[in-house]
């Protein structure tokens, strides 16, 4: 089991880095490269919901992370795995039902975009930290670390399936209004 949940990690840590790359060299980038020593990086597309295996689809936690967390979460801390099954469940079919609405009423896809405030800045900075801890606590190699990081991230997924299902609600209400508006 450590050899496979090393092979695991290393896969993901590869993966992610040779994703841009990868994107670059399928016609990702925009335009031809210039000589003049400034990167790119920025400027490539990052590979779509099609982009190989480690995508789940649209709107979907790739399989790769899904698989990762399981399987950190079936070895330091088995007590939340079923949490963390239906955690991944319910924000996958959250999100589905959300871009099926979307799909059907592009008008309402503005609304699902955040605001830039500097909560969401202090948002982004949190899951840094807590992505960088996480990291940290996987190379050293600290069960009890380890265990932590999976327990704040999975309240943070928490978190944000109720978000998503506040989204979900507000979108099918707007959908109603709009039906009984429209003769």
């Amino acid at each position: 089991m450590k050899k496979f949940l090393k092979v695991m990690l290393v896969t993901v840590l590869v993966l992610s880095l040779l994703a841009p790359v990868s994107a670059f060299a399928h016609g990702g980038g925009k335009g031809k490269m210039k000589s003049h020593g400034k990167s790119h990086m920025g400027q490539m597309k990052k590979p779509g919901p099609k982009g190989g295996p480690m995508f789940a689809g649209k709107g979907k936690m790739p399989i790769m992370k899904q698989t990762l967390f399981t399987l950190l979460a079936e070895k330091y801390s088995p007590d939340t795995l079923a949490a963390w099954e239906a955690t991944i469940a319910e924000g996958e079919k959250t999100r589905a039902d959300i871009h099926a609405i979307v799909k059907a009423n592009p008008e309402l896809r503005k609304s699902l975009k955040p605001q830039h405030t500097e909560d969401l800045k202090a948002k982004m900075e949190e899951h840094k930290q807590t992505r960088a801890a996480f990291e940290a606590a996987l190379k050293a190699k600290d069960a009890e670390k380890i265990k932590a990081s999976l327990a704040t991230i999975l309240a943070k997924l928490q978190d944000r399936n109720k978000l998503m299902a506040a989204k979900l609600t507000a979108l099918q209400k707007a959908v109603a209004a709009k039906a009984t508006t429209t003769p």
